[in-house]
């Protein structure tokens, strides 16, 4: 009984190890064809192509961020709207405004 005991520890983190893998596996099937889609599309870019590898990083080393997110209030477009300050860090920054400009409008 003994030995169980003290093996229980190195289990448990063995465990929450193959479960933060199984989740990073599953994170990266879930982005990786829409990040490669914009990775051929932007293929002679290569300040794009480091923005989309770092940006693919930084959601894979931020799992924990992207769980539950009760409590939220609702997205106007039925969107997941991000309750934690931490998502800001993938909010677009405009920093050209054409709404007064005449012609196509801008979509957001």
């Amino acid at each position: 009984m003994t030995r169980v005991l003290l093996q229980a520890p190195e289990r448990h983190k063995q465990r929450r190890r193959q479960i933060e893998a199984l989740n990073r596996e599953i994170a990266m099937s879930a982005i990786q064809a829409p990040v490669d889609e914009l990775r051929q599309r932007y293929v002679e870019q290569t300040r794009v192509l480091g923005f989309l590898d770092r940006g693919q990083a930084d959601v894979l080393e931020h799992l924990a961020e992207f769980g539950d997110q009760a409590g939220a209030p609702p997205h106007p477009l039925g969107l997941p709207a991000p309750a934690s300050p931490f998502f800001r860090r993938y909010q677009v920054n405009v920093m050209v405004d054409h709404t007064a400009m005449p012609g196509a409008p801008v979509v957001y």
